[in-house]
């Protein structure tokens, strides 16, 4: 399922500061985990077990 597809339930969004915003995105990147980041708009993370929170 694509990202754009997410349920709201099923949807995490972080409101950072443009910075801010970037850098953890480019952190869950590297760690495999699902997310986006668009121009001007929040962080929406996607995390599907209790194992990648940790």
């Amino acid at each position: 399922m694509g990202i754009d597809k997410w349920p709201s339930e099923g949807e995490k969004i972080f409101h950072l500061s443009a910075w801010d915003r970037w850098q953890v995105y480019h952190q869950l990147q590297a760690l495999d985990i699902e997310c986006q980041c668009r121009l001007h708009q929040p962080l929406r993370v996607r995390i599907d077990a209790s194992a990648q929170l940790l």
